[in-house]
């Protein structure tokens, strides 16, 4: 529970749940840190302060008054962390782990991607299980939905590129997409014993000018699915693949624009998912 008598907006609350999670000895360490040397969610905070504070000028409203604004790139990647923080912690699956990844500007992107995927399913009725086996091929998680019982398995790898999300050197635009290897190991985690989804983020600037079927990425996507061609005499052991764009951090202190999402099913899987009362995975 979390009690705060200036919560005007979910927004108010969930910043303030970002400092809660991240903890006050971390938040102490940012502010004291000079800016360029900042953690990646302790410098979307700042943008987002200096972008509500110029849009109170514009509007010329006082200190307490709710106004309305667009949400920034930094906006919305500070606010779905904190939204998805939040759901995590009301089904009791934010562990510390989790936590301390998070804090690490190494470990961030991967870790905030699995939180971002967990999150879909706990939006869409599952309950999830981390894997905590110290081995070296495993899902993420498991994912059970209340209802049916339907349990599968999840598999979560986020795309790394130069000069982003912490990652070292400059960002380029001809830095390989890598989307092959990155889904041919992620085949590797399937546990074999239940439906198996693979979610791949393709860390990318979004291009909503382009169809979706003219992405630049599609041309591995097109060879992914001319390699894994199943038969029923030859089923597909991944139950379920989502190529995801969850690009807000490219946008900065530009308006957020809409994120981008590619899901597939095979004919033939080895582990089907359940026709009746299965799995709805929500993609908003």
């Amino acid at each position: 529970m979390y009690w705060r008598d200036s919560h005007s907006t979910y927004v108010d609350f969930l910043l303030d749940l970002i400092k809660f999670a991240f903890g006050p000895k971390w938040h102490k360490q940012q502010v004291e840190a000079a800016e360029a040397q900042r953690h990646l969610v302790m410098r979307w905070g700042m943008s987002w302060y200096r972008h509500c504070k110029k849009v109170q000028a514009e509007q010329d409203t006082g200190e307490k008054t709710i106004f309305r604004t667009e949400p920034t790139g930094d906006a919305q990647s500070l606010l779905t962390l904190a939204d998805d923080l939040y759901r995590m912690q009301l089904a009791r699956s934010l562990t510390s782990e989790l936590m301390r990844r998070l804090r690490s500007p190494e470990g961030f992107q991967g870790a905030r991607y699995e939180i971002q995927v967990a999150s879909v399913f706990l939006r869409s009725g599952f309950e999830i299980e981390w894997v905590s086996e110290k081995v070296k091929k495993h899902c993420e998680f498991y994912a059970s939905h209340r209802h049916s019982g339907q349990g599968v398995a999840v598999e979560a790898k986020s795309r790394k590129r130069p000069g982003v999300l912490g990652q070292r050197r400059q960002f380029r635009l001809d830095h390989p997409w890598g989307l092959e290897k990155q889904y041919d190991d992620a085949r590797q985690q399937n546990p074999g014993t239940c439906p198996f989804c693979i979610f791949i983020d393709v860390n990318w600037p979004v291009q909503p000018h382009l169809p979706k079927w003219q992405k630049p990425r599609m041309g591995e996507v097109y060879r992914l699915a001319q390699k894994y061609n199943p038969t029923p005499d030859n089923p597909e052991t991944v139950t379920l693949s989502a190529f995801t764009n969850y690009s807000w951090h490219y946008q900065g202190d530009g308006v957020a624009l809409p994120h981008e999402t590619l899901i597939s099913w095979p004919l033939h899987p080895t582990h089907p998912i359940l026709e009746t009362g299965g799995i709805a995975v929500q993609t908003d």
